[in-house]
């Protein structure tokens, strides 16, 4: 259903939310794609006129509160039109709205949110997406005196890529919300005040890093443990590499932004179902697993193409040739320099911190 301008006000009392109606004389016709939410969305809008009637079949007419659930209880796995309603404490608000291309390639917005509630100790990231990033989202900043309990609604959960929450075009926040519930979590925020802030901090500094490179060791890696590790944490390590095979090396074509292997000639321009890009061309791609020791641990790590890039001092291009060619000479030249010259590599967490609360 499409409301125009005033309709936007004048309908607001009329259509409730979750709430149930025949609608008659209402114009259906064909969507514009740009404003469809997902390729599979049905591809038709109704527009409301001045000719269409609007009956509740609630007999009482009231409004029905939304269906709150735990952050804890939404499945990591994304579900195709199940949309789940939150009640959460905001910790973290983005800036200001970052502008991105669709894979319809249509200009969008979007602002992190950071929130989390009683149900867990991992905060959750929500996208709030182009209207939602602007000006709703300037009232929401909790401070140290003061979280902000909020509802949002009608969010579909996103796990390509770690785990997070996205706000489709029904979804609405609700700064004010109502009932037991929004008053029980806003009383449970004021009595752990000192716990929120803490959780507050952390994810402020895991979103604003320092500019500069803090290192820290591999054994201090080992010893930090899931339920205090931000998804966003980044950490420097001077290390040496070792364990460095040739068979461990796997080039490859694949998509240029998500990095799945592709089965068609290189440089072709296509669609990838794995990351749903548009218009995405098939590149060189590269992958190997080694150790990396210092003086205190080691640790095996996966580095993927852009990481080998500058391990490699080579270009993608030249990565895979040396494969391709079996110049096993070169990748001994440049395994002998890896296991010798202390370098600096950046690490964080894989998406199973967030999919399964492992590091």
């Amino acid at each position: 259903m499409t409301l125009f301008v005033d309709q936007i006000d004048a309908y607001k009392d009329v259509i409730l939310f979750r709430g149930n109606y025949d609608i008659a004389n209402a114009l259906i016709r064909p969507m514009n794609l740009q404003y469809r939410a997902r390729e599979t969305d049905l591809p038709f809008e109704m527009t409301v006129g001045s000719r269409t009637l609007i009956q509740s079949l609630d007999p009482k007419g009231e409004q029905v509160f939304p269906r709150y659930q735990s952050l804890a209880s939404i499945p990591k796995v994304s579900l195709n039109d199940t949309r789940h309603d939150i009640l959460v404490i905001v910790l973290y608000i983005e800036r200001k709205p970052r502008k991105f291309v669709t894979t319809m390639n249509k200009e969008s917005f979007v602002r992190d949110l950071i929130v989390i509630n009683r149900s867990t100790d991992q905060p959750v990231k929500v996208c709030a997406l182009n209207d939602l990033s602007g000006s709703q989202c300037e009232t929401l900043f909790s401070d140290g005196d003061n979280f902000k309990v909020i509802g949002i609604t009608a969010l579909c959960s996103v796990s390509r890529k770690g785990f997070l929450l996205e706000s489709t075009i029904s979804t609405i926040i609700v700064q004010d919300p109502e009932g037991e519930k929004a008053a029980a979590l806003t009383e449970w925020a004021r009595k752990h005040r000192t716990v929120m802030t803490d959780q507050q901090n952390r994810v402020t500094a895991s979103w604003n890093p320092f500019a500069g490179r803090i290192l820290t060791t591999i054994n201090r890696i080992k010893a930090k443990k899931a339920t205090t590790t931000l998804p966003q944490e980044i950490y420097w390590l001077r290390v040496v590499a070792s364990d460095i095979q040739y068979d461990r090396l796997r080039t490859y074509i694949g998509c240029s932004y998500c990095g799945k292997r592709t089965q068609l000639p290189l440089g072709t321009i296509y669609n990838c179902t794995a990351c749903d890009k548009k218009e995405i061309i098939a590149t060189h791609r590269a992958t190997i697993t080694m150790t990396f020791s210092d003086a205190t641990g080691a640790l095996q790590l996966t580095a993927f193409t852009k990481s080998c890039l500058p391990l490699f001092r080579l270009s993608a291009e030249e990565i895979y040739h040396m494969k391709a060619m079996d110049d096993t000479a070169r990748f001994r030249r440049i395994a002998y320099r890896l296991s010798t010259t202390y370098f600096l590599i950046k690490i964080g967490p894989t998406t199973t911190l967030e999919h399964n609360q492992v590091l």
